[in-house]
């Protein structure tokens, strides 16, 4: 991913969205272990959890609201990703302005908990109200959640048509006597450790649209450790909450400026000529555009604006560039180990990736004990350097020795 001085440059200088990154210790410097780019996407999904389906953008034949799926991925029990998630969590119990979601673990538990219904006495008569069927899914774990079976089942494909926030969805094709949702706007902010998404998400996934809906945020975690963060400023999350309150209470559409619609317009055309011809990218591809305006959108509303100017479009797209560095990446290493030969490609690459430079003989101490033979390794390597993941290098080290070195040199992610 890119360092922190290039996020730093699309991240906006006044609103909401700055005072949280103030207020979870990420500016104006780090003083915390959580990631600034978990901080960034935490705040800006909590926005959206918040506007629910109360404000959208036009895009002509339809609608873009705020609702967002967005999964942060590091190392198992480092990277603090339940931390961040707890961050926005917390604001959200405290203003109420959005119902917070159990872990459902069924498609038929996940639609109850949507649903929103208010029995009311009407002229004497009880009758019940239909409202949106609006949400946050919190998911610290997001391998509880999910599990290879159910890209195959009723719940991944649930998430993908409610991930598009549907005026209208009959939960009947689930399950028998579920009522239908009503404007439904289902956000979520989930975690998990990128092994696991590795083992388990199948390819099939891509395909389908459902990886193409979410915003996957990468980080290893921060360089220095923080053994005592300072506690949270109490008036700034007094801020905070106001300013979620005051969120809540916004209704209708959130207009485009000209000059930010002739600067999209711009960017989509030499977008679409350019897109990737890789399966996996290209699902993803599909939606940019819509990911760049949602995330413009919440960025005019953070600045409590009614109107989204270039400088939202452009810090939009720039904070969706960086993100797509390491999550195609991450695309790549869940196709590599869908098989054991991939599995043993992607563990040796992930090696090297991770010191950047890395001798032979230190890379089969490492991968021997996994049942991978000096041989396997030459055949890995030189598939690595054919594909220009990496270089070797030979060092003479006297008395007729030669140590061969690699270099990890990156993934292409615009093909």
């Amino acid at each position: 991913m890119a360092d922190n001085t290039d996020l730093i440059k699309h991240l906006p200088k006044s609103g909401w969205l700055y005072d949280y990154l103030h207020y979870t210790k990420s500016l104006p410097f780090a003083q915390t272990e959580v990631p600034l780019i978990y901080n960034v996407f935490i705040g800006i999904s909590t926005i959206a959890a918040c506007l629910k389906r109360n404000v959208y953008v036009s895009r002509g034949m339809y609608e873009i609201f705020p609702a967002m799926l967005v999964v942060l991925i590091g190392p198992t029990g480092r990277g603090k990703k339940t931390t961040a998630i707890n961050l926005g969590k917390k604001l959200l119990e405290k203003a109420k302005v959005a119902k917070i979601l159990s872990e459902s673990v069924t498609p038929e538990a996940l639609i109850e908990s949507l649903r929103a219904e208010k029995i009311k006495l009407k002229h004497g008569q009880i009758v019940t109200e239909v409202g949106d069927s609006t949400g946050l899914l919190i998911l610290p774990e997001l391998s509880v959640f999910l599990q290879k079976r159910d890209y195959r089942s009723g719940l991944v494909p649930l998430i993908t048509r409610l991930g598009d926030a549907p005026d209208y969805f009959n939960s009947e094709t689930i399950g028998r006597g579920l009522s239908p949702l009503n404007n439904v706007a289902l956000s979520m902010q989930a975690g998990t450790a990128k092994s696991w998404l590795i083992g388990t998400v199948p390819v099939e996934a891509f395909r389908g649209g459902f990886m193409a809906r979410f915003l996957f945020v990468c980080s290893d975690g921060v360089a220095v450790p923080v053994p005592r963060p300072p506690a949270l400023d109490s008036a700034l999350q007094a801020k905070l909450i106001t300013g979620l309150k005051t969120f809540d209470k916004l209704r209708g559409e959130i207009s485009v400026d000209d000059d930010a619609e002739a600067y999209f317009t711009d960017w989509y055309n030499h977008f679409y000529y350019h897109r990737s011809i890789d399966e996996k990218r290209a699902a993803y591809q599909e939606r940019k555009h819509d990911h760049l305006m949602r995330v413009a959108l919440i960025l005019a509303v953070s600045d409590h604006r009614d109107h989204i100017t270039t400088d939202d479009v452009k810090r939009s797209l720039g904070l969706l560039d960086i993100l797509e560095e390491d999550m195609f990446q991450l695309f790549g290493e869940i196709e590599r180990g869908q098989t054991p030969v991939g599995e043993n490609l992607q563990m040796v690459l992930s090696l090297i990736k991770r010191k950047g430079v890395m001798g032979r003989t230190e890379l089969l101490r490492r991968v021997v004990s996994k049942g991978i033979t000096a041989a396997n390794v030459d055949e890995i390597i030189d598939s690595l350097q054919a594909g220009g993941y990496i270089t070797e290098t030979r060092k003479n080290e006297g008395q007729h020795k030669v140590a061969r070195v690699y270099t990890y040199k990156g993934e292409v992610i615009n093909e």
